[in-house]
């Protein structure tokens, strides 16, 4: 499960910086932005988790929301 958020992740990454860097993301595409940072915060509470054991991952998470 957590390989499918990885992946997600990663190719909503290279979709986003190739339409920002080439300045050619559509008004109707700018939820897209929502859902990286919803992307971002879940991969980053899945790093800690695995990093850190479960009880100081999600103190850790808990601190940075």
């Amino acid at each position: 499960m957590t390989d499918l958020f990885y992946r997600i992740f990663i190719f909503w990454y290279v979709c986003g910086a190739f339409l920002l860097t080439f300045n050619i993301l559509p008004p109707w595409l700018e939820w897209a932005n929502t859902v990286f940072l919803m992307l971002a915060g879940i991969v980053a509470g899945i790093y800690f988790t695995q990093r850190y054991g479960l009880i100081t991952g999600e103190f850790i998470v808990s601190l940075l929301l």
